[in-house]
């Protein structure tokens, strides 16, 4: 079975430009010609905005996977840690919900959903062991023979994990999640979106490692130019060139993007280089630069 995954943007509930409306609307067109839905929620357990996304994800009966992301933020019992003197977080945010809660709130919202599982999905690319909720997962979408010995690993089931009164399902139990058919692309492809799109995401990915989570959000790339070239004194004989442009709003953003002396565009640049190439596996030539365009939203 090849798995071809639609990562879709955030359920937005009000639309406020735009961009936002765009977004929306590639979550529903993703949604119409999806065999499995993932549902990737968090420890925190935040509503979905309005009940329309729920009746949208119920239409898919056991063809959804709840996936409760952060769960490292939980001890090994599904806890979070103990409170502090605040109520929250420490950063504004509320606290992690226990496991237990989480799922049974989303067995209740989604009664039908295939499983609901906890996982972690920061570490695996950065050579810390995965979680071992990311081959459970991947486990219960190819109908592995692991798959019971992967879901034991997450520690005991607690009741409504599984659908149904399933406590531990074997590959026979969930080989009807995704449907065989022949493979649309060549077993080597990894995205059908161009180097230049992949570029840029690259280039976003240290936007938001650098920054934080405030000013990336205000920010576009575009990439500007895209050239591979022979070069006899690097690995592989090439390099590619790239030349990308970091878009902001307002004039207050580019000092934050481009930091002291430059350092923090460096600092991205640095970052999506490294990454572009292990991917292109070859020299990167990465020129940033840092431009305001007001109302590129």
């Amino acid at each position: 079975t090849q798995l071809l995954i639609t990562d879709t943007p955030g359920i937005i509930g009000d639309p406020a430009y735009a961009l936002q409306e765009g977004m929306v609307g590639s979550i529903r067109s993703s949604l119409k010609g999806a065999d499995v839905v993932l549902f990737v929620t968090d420890v925190y357990g935040e509503d979905l905005p309005d009940d329309d996304w729920l009746r949208r994800l119920e239409v898919y009966g056991d063809k959804v996977v709840v996936v409760v992301n952060k769960a490292d933020l939980l001890d090994a019992d599904g806890l979070p840690p103990s409170p502090s003197p605040r109520d929250d977080g420490g950063d504004g945010r509320p606290r992690p919900l226990p496991l237990p809660s989480l799922v049974t709130k989303w067995r209740a919202a989604l009664p039908r959903c295939r499983a609901v599982l906890p996982l972690c999905a920061r570490g695996a690319d950065d050579g810390e062991a995965a979680h071992p909720g990311l081959r459970a997962l991947s486990s219960l979408l190819y109908a592995a023979e692991t798959l019971p010995e992967d879901l034991r690993a997450l520690g005991r089931p607690l009741p409504g994990t599984f659908a149904g009164d399933a406590q531990i399902p074997g590959a026979g139990d969930v080989a009807d999640l995704v449907p065989e058919g022949p493979a649309l692309y060549p077993v080597d492809t990894v995205t059908d979106r161009s180097e230049r799109f992949v570029a840029s995401e690259m280039v976003r990915e240290g936007i938001f490692e650098c920054l934080g989570a405030e000013v990336p959000y205000c920010c576009e790339v575009r990439v500007e130019s895209f050239k591979t070239k022979k070069d006899a004194k690097t690995p592989g004989g090439r390099r590619i060139d790239v030349g990308a442009t970091i878009l902001v709003e307002r004039e207050s953003q580019v000092a934050i993007v481009v930091g002291k002396k430059g350092n923090m565009v460096k600092k991205v640049g640095t970052a999506a280089r490294e990454r572009m190439e292990e991917f292109f596996e070859c020299k990167i030539y990465l020129d940033l630069r840092v431009k305001v365009e007001k109302g590129w939203r």
